[in-house]
């Protein structure tokens, strides 16, 4: 279905493949009219697309030709972008892009100034409601908005704030570090000697990191992977090890026991139910000796693990073989700006730099409940959610719902009562945190579209409105100032005190668990929008995948249709039959048209001829 307009179609007469995944820069052409050498740099930015923060250079010819580059001496990127953060810029303008504020009356929307927006804005947000306040942040947003959102949704009296929207196991919430831990830099990635990647599609997540690893692969290094899926690498495997999802925590419980026994370390007992059941297999013991057998190895949990429905036990049993192996343990969540959400106090249970606070629902429950009101930062809930079937339908009973947003997409203006034009990156300010810590600042290196503003403003804004403390800021660089000295000021959360994870197996033989990739170009609005990202074999999503041994067994034929349900909704597909998917598993992507009101990106489907 065409549900963002032609930018968001499958191109099944066009499309074509990306073949290599980064570019020096100056590999892009132009976009526009040809017009020669480059007369004008509009300025520097950083890429909102992954946690690398690659610096990326907007640059304008004579006829108005754009061309964005990697900027050559910067640290993560060293001049490389890949196909995403080419496309910041032809993006911006489609039909559909926000450029006036708007509210909704008696169900028909209008334009309205700012003043009447943020009063509008104000009556849904205010303490004189009893209804609980949500807010739900876009990973990518600026340190500085998840700060001042943070402050705001506080200030109003609630703790139901949270940026990992595509996460659904919040359960070791009370035992993580103040951000998520990525031990081995990114410059480091390519002297690794061996790298274990679990539940992670290097290559799409972050390409950046899947060059440095090709680099590694290129000088001898091991690489190996437990994933739900045979996905393509840029580099060649040690070892592959294929298991439907609700079989991958017991892999990385094999690798454990395999470990124990090659070290002779005790395992926890709270993972004996895990470990104890049968002794490792061949394939685990040879990934344990990949790790323990080199002075420098990686373990590395990509964002399907982020997302997986046992995603706090995986985490967990990771962090014990890193540190039982010497290894380094790097996550990879969704975002560009996981980091700095996390810092900046943008989950229910921890304030600025990782303050401990009491009382916060995680966002697995809240995104449930109706009658809230809510405030939506740069997302579009239908895509960018975890179980949007869910979120949805807590929306769509909501007391009020206010979301800066860039574009209006159908959920958006279906749910919202205030829309508040939100300027993207490329024509914002403030600074995001990368991966390795950090920080990256950036200024509007082009035109701001229409009344649109940068983030931080509205916000500063909002909280002025509503009389609350700490909105009184009156330049970035002072918001700033104040937002570090905050962060600074707090010592890091240890787990002293905290009570034990006890994780359990929740497999079944007998059902198929979905394989929920967000496919590489719809990690967000921008990404959905650009026809060129579209048109390619990567964003080829209106499928269910299944393996062989599962698609005889259904009934089902390669290019049949199917219908798949999860709970009480149920599309029908086309099937695609592959070995690369393994038994047990439905491979069905997220943030798509047609899974757009599905279940969570991780559990449960039933699968039957259509």
């Amino acid at each position: 279905p065409d549900c963002l307009g032609s930018a968001f179609t499958n191109h099944p007469h066009t499309r074509s493949t990306i073949r290599r995944p980064l570019y020096f820069s100056s590999d892009y052409p132009p976009i526009g009219p040809e017009g020669g050498h480059v007369s004008a740099q509009l300025g520097e930015s950083v890429c909102p697309y992954c946690g690398v923060g690659c610096r990326l250079r907007l640059e304008e010819s004579p006829g108005l030709a754009l061309r964005i580059r990697g900027v050559e001496n910067a640290p993560a990127n060293r001049g490389r972008i890949c196909a995403k953060g080419a496309q910041l810029l032809p993006t911006r303008d489609t039909k559909d892009r926000l450029t006036q504020p708007q509210i909704k009356q008696q169900g028909q929307w209008s334009e309205v100034s700012w003043e009447q927006a943020l009063q509008k804005a104000t009556e849904i947000l205010s303490k004189q409601h009893d209804a609980p306040l949500v807010g739900l942040l876009s990973p990518s947003a600026a340190t500085e908005e998840h700060f001042l959102a943070q402050r705001l949704i506080r200030g109003l009296g609630s703790n139901r704030i949270d940026h990992r929207l595509r996460e659904q196991d919040f359960s070791d919430d009370a035992r993580r570090a103040m951000a998520p831990p990525f031990e081995m830099k990114i410059a480091e990635l390519e002297n690794a000697q061996s790298v274990l990647l679990l539940g992670c599609n290097i290559r799409h997540e972050a390409p950046i990191l899947g060059h440095r690893l090709r680099k590694a692969w290129q000088r001898g290094a091991a690489i190996s992977v437990v994933n739900p899926l045979q996905w393509d690498f840029v580099f060649g495997l040690r070892q592959s090890v294929v298991v439907a999802p609700q079989f991958m925590l017991a892999e990385l419980a094999g690798i454990a026991q395999a470990v124990g026994k090659i070290k002779n370390t005790e395992i926890p007992a709270r993972w004996s139910a895990l470990v104890n059941e049968k002794e490792a297999t061949p394939a685990q013991t040879g990934l344990a000796e990949l790790l323990i057998n080199v002075e420098r190895s990686v373990l590395m949990l990509g964002q399907f693990a982020m997302a997986h429905h046992q995603a706090a036990a995986l985490r967990e049993l990771a962090a014990w073989v890193a540190q039982s192996t010497g290894s380094a343990l790097n996550l990879l969540p969704h975002g560009s700006n996981s980091q700095g959400a996390w810092l900046a106090g943008a989950v229910p249970h921890r304030g600025p730099g990782g303050s401990r606070i009491g009382g916060g629902d995680d966002y697995s429950g809240f995104r449930h409940e109706s009658g809230q009101r809510w405030l939506l930062w740069d997302i579009e809930p239908e895509y960018d959610c975890d179980h949007p079937a869910a979120v949805m339908q807590a929306l769509r009973s909501a007391h009020g719902i206010v979301a800066a947003s860039t574009f209006v997409s159908d959920g958006l203006r279906e749910v919202a009562d205030v829309l508040l034009p939100y300027a993207p990156l490329v024509e914002s300010e403030g600074s995001t945190i990368n991966l390795n810590g950090d920080t990256y600042h950036f200024a509007a290196a082009g035109r701001i579209s229409g009344e649109a503003r940068p983030g931080w403003k509205i916000l500063r804004q909002l909280g002025g409105q509503l009389q609350l403390d700490g909105f009184s800021q009156v330049s970035l660089a002072g918001l700033q100032d104040e937002m570090n000295s905050q962060i600074n000021s707090v010592s890091a959360p240890t787990n002293n005190g905290d009570p034990e994870f006890v994780p359990a197996m929740s497999a079944s033989s007998g059902t198929l668990f979905r394989i929920g990739e967000v496919p590489m170009f719809s990690v967000d609005a921008l990404c959905r929008r650009s026809d060129p990202l579209q048109a390619t074999d990567h964003a080829d999503s209106q499928f269910v995948g299944l393996n062989p041994k599962d698609a005889h067994r259904l009934g089902l034929i390669h290019r049949g249709r199917a219908r798949v349900r999860q709970g009480e909704h149920f599309i029908e597909t086309e099937v695609r039959v592959s070995d690369k998917v393994p038994a047990g598993a439905a491979w069905l992507r997220s943030a798509t048209c047609q899974t757009r009101e599905l279940g969570h990106a991780v559990g449960p489907v039933s699968v039957e001829v259509a």
